[in-house]
């Protein structure tokens, strides 16, 4: 899921996007067109329906007339495009960042695998009122959240939410799966003090759906706090000391060079055993010839 977070930002992103569909509405120059070629990783301005996109160019296809496919970077929606509908953007419009944010649905584990996703977001994601909760970073650049329904209710009275997962439990067609997590691992991950943020808002424990496991201890022994002693360069003379491998591994290593040397010293008097002492090729002697 890609959703958006309403924040300072995105009331920039709402005036640069006012902006941008007034200045690309009354340009038609030519040169605003994408010359070729055309590659993966460029960011170009997309005409819609309600106006104008920043895109994100994810692949370029080998078709003609000449399409690409493109992420929509505000609004978290892909397509196929004509490379002729493509402009060029202007740097003032990549001062704001893009607002479309990946996140993962918290312990949601869908029960059949031929479900299309257009009847999933149509039934449980038809209102524009969902919100996210985060609970925990699942990578470092994506969040896992529990998804609300936000119902709205007198200004005097706090919301009311709804947890799409318990609807989509209670439909059949997902259920809330356990999870497995490190503590000191999550706590680095989240950047804060708390491995996991149960959502108080759901209908769903939450806490109850995740099971601390004990850290992994090092290779020495020691244990998840351990910090291990800086290393520093070695010099031109200098080798690190590797561990012995048992009482003989020295003994081995001897009888290894001993033999090498060996090797050599039989391959050079082969290599040599043509040429007599005087660095000359040896003379074969000649068999006479028979009358």
């Amino acid at each position: 899921f890609f959703v958006t977070v309403k924040d300072a930002e995105y009331e920039r992103y709402l005036t640069m996007q006012a902006e941008l569909d007034k200045d690309y509405a009354s340009l038609n120059s030519s040169r605003m067109q994408l010359y070729e070629p055309v590659t993966s990783g460029t960011v170009a301005v997309l005409p819609h329906n309600f106006g104008y996109a920043r895109v994100l160019i994810l692949k370029v296809l080998l078709t003609w007339p000449r399409q690409a496919v493109c992420f929509m970077l505000d609004h978290g929606t892909f397509g196929v495009v004509a490379l002729s509908e493509l402009r060029k953007i202007k740097a003032k419009y990549m001062r704001v960042p893009f607002q479309a944010i990946h996140v993962s649905w918290a312990h949601a584990l869908p029960i059949y695998s031929d479900v299309p996703d257009l009847h999933i977001l149509r039934t449980f994601f038809s209102t524009d009122q969902t919100v996210a909760f985060p609970v925990r970073m699942e990578t470092c650049c994506r969040a896992s959240v529990a998804l609300l329904d936000c119902q709205p209710q007198l200004p005097s009275k706090p919301p009311v939410y709804s947890d799409t997962l318990a609807l989509a439990c209670r439909s059949g067609l997902y259920i809330a799966a356990p999870l497995g997590i490190f503590p000191n691992r999550q706590t680095w991950l989240n950047r804060t003090d708390t491995p996991y943020y149960p959502c108080p808002y759901s209908d769903i424990a939450y806490g109850q759906l995740v099971e601390y496991y004990p850290e992994e201890p090092y290779e020495n022994g020691d244990g998840p706090n351990h910090q291990s002693q800086p290393t520093h360069p070695l010099g031109p003379n200098q080798s690190q000391n590797r561990p012995k491998r048992g009482g003989n591994f020295k003994r081995s290593q001897q009888a290894a060079g001993q033999t090498n040397n060996n090797n050599s010293n039989n391959r050079r008097f082969r290599k040599n055993s043509h040429k007599n002492g005087h660095g000359q090729p040896k003379r074969q002697p000649v068999a006479a010839a028979k009358s």
